[in-house]
């Protein structure tokens, strides 16, 4: 049951409640008799039966995300990261998805906050030096702990948390069709392609590839 003061959203219409509004509960004065003030348009609404409640309403709780978070869908794994756009009064939001999925409108229920990765490195006269493989934490929290405790036991060191903001990657191209297929791993099919397009011979292929794959990971 709620109490006054709680904010609900409409799940339908109901006894002049419009579904999708968010209301605040203002009264109870009496079980079967409760007032809603309408957030959106500013007029005073009535429901003429309090017992109602929980079929057509739902507690808006504070929001999960605020705009500007980074969210992951956990029923949608392909749409990727998302970004909120707006947190709407009835506790969903407008993510805009990095991928094919767009701008979608969605529960926080089904979404995951994408906090950033981080990783502590040694300080030295104001220079980060961080090691060849250093651990990534999964978040900013997690780094500073460590960095606090490393800190603790080496005395007199001073350890920094650096915090993974961006990545940027460019998709090579490449000249031929085989030399494509040959570094995503397609030995055979890139031999097909570049004896149909040079008409070598399988060994002379198969040297070629070996060869340029050697350069290619160089």
């Amino acid at each position: 049951m709620f109490k006054k003061g709680d904010k609900v959203a409409a799940l339908r219409s109901y006894e002049g409640l419009v579904a999708g509004r968010t209301y605040v509960i203002e009264s109870e004065a009496r079980k079967t008799f409760c007032r809603w003030w309408n957030l959106v348009d500013q007029r005073n609404e009535w429901s003429s039966d309090g017992s109602y409640q929980e079929d057509i309403l739902k507690l808006v709780t504070a929001p999960k995300f605020k705009v500007g978070d980074r969210v992951r869908s956990l029923t949608v794994p392909d749409a990727g990261y998302g970004v909120v756009l707006r947190v709407n009064d009835d506790g969903s939001y407008q993510v805009k998805y990095e991928t094919w999925f767009g701008v979608c409108r969605e529960s926080g229920r089904n979404h995951v906050l994408v906090t950033p990765a981080a990783i502590v490195c040694l300080i030295e006269n104001g220079q980060p030096l961080p090691a060849t493989r250093p651990h990534v934490h999964a978040s900013v929290e997690d780094a500073t702990k460590e960095a606090a405790r490393l800190a603790s036991t080496k005395k007199g060191h001073e350890f920094g948390v650096y915090e993974l903001v961006a990545t940027r990657r460019e998709e090579r191209t490449y000249e031929h069709e085989w030399q494509r297929l040959a570094a995503e791993g397609r030995k055979i099919d890139a031999i097909k392609a570049i004896r149909a397009m040079t008409g070598f011979g399988l060994k002379a292929s198969k040297d070629g590839i070996e060869d340029w794959l050697t350069r290619y990971a160089a």
